[in-house]
């Protein structure tokens, strides 16, 4: 058994190393959770809730989605900006036509999991209305009265104390105050050009899985050193369907293939 949980341990921080690797800017971040994680393990505490601040681009609902991987949960993005109201999150009276259970009890029930990931993508671009869609938020971001969250829906209370939020914003001005309490903030800076040309040969390589060996040229590495994680993607998927197009067996990608016009 000792041997067996040390190898777990061993895995375990490989996994979060190696996400270190792929989202070098997320470095405090993943320090923070790889820490979190251990202590959840041993004493049943879970990470507080964590806000991914930064500028468009950089990846950080991506991330959610790979740190869920390595923690072995499944991971709910709740896109803010699309919320027109609390029950999507919280669930409808039965009662209601087309009523259903909210965001948080699909994820614990359909995941098989108490502590799935859930991201609230882009929360400082929530929708104006007469509903505030993250009032439901409240009591779920406290553990003392998540663990009795009651669902609309079931009528029943639910423990949603071991939820691991992560919430997305690009600044800090349009989100509530008593919300901003509850997140541990983490600025995640651009990436620097050496960084750039590392996330540039991951994302490379995960387009390519499966086409042979194709070459990524220094010169296109140099040309997109300057880009967000997203636009590279961007670019590079459509580079590589224009470079695809002969059909060859091996894939020879060019500067030509490029379109730099790419938004975020």
């Amino acid at each position: 058994d000792k041997i067996k949980k040390s190898n777990t341990k061993k895995t375990f921080e490989h996994q979060f190393e190696y996400l270190k690797e792929r989202f070098p800017n997320f470095r405090d971040v993943i320090d923070y959770y790889s820490g979190a994680m251990y202590i959840f393990e041993k004493t049943g505490t879970p990470p507080s809730p964590v806000l991914l601040l930064g500028p468009p681009g950089l990846g950080k609902t991506h991330f959610a989605g790979e740190l869920a991987k390595v923690v072995g949960s499944l991971c709910t993005v709740i896109p803010v900006s699309t919320l027109s109201a609390g029950w999507i999150i919280s669930g409808a009276a039965s009662q209601w036509k087309d009523a259903q259970m909210g965001k948080i009890a699909q994820s614990l029930f359909n995941g098989l999991s108490m502590s799935p990931v859930i991201v609230l993508d882009e929360i400082d671009k929530k929708s104006e209305g007469n509903y505030d869609p993250l009032g439901a938020l409240y009591p779920l971001l406290e553990p003392h009265t998540a663990k009795e969250f009651v669902d609309e829906y079931l009528e029943i209370p639910i423990d949603a104390s071991n939820i691991i939020w992560i919430a997305t914003a690009n600044n800090l001005n349009t989100i509530p105050e008593p919300i901003l309490d509850r997140f541990i903030i983490f600025d995640v800076a651009k990436l620097n050009p050496e960084e750039t040309i590392k996330v540039t040969k991951n994302i490379f390589n995960e387009l390519t899985n499966g086409l042979g060996h194709p070459n990524l040229s220094e010169e296109i590495l140099d040309i997109l050193k300057e880009k967000t994680p997203r636009q590279i993607k961007q670019i590079l998927k459509k580079a590589l369907a224009y470079a695809a197009v002969k059909r060859s067996q091996t894939i020879d990608l060019k500067k030509e293939h490029l379109d730099l016009s790419t938004k975020i």
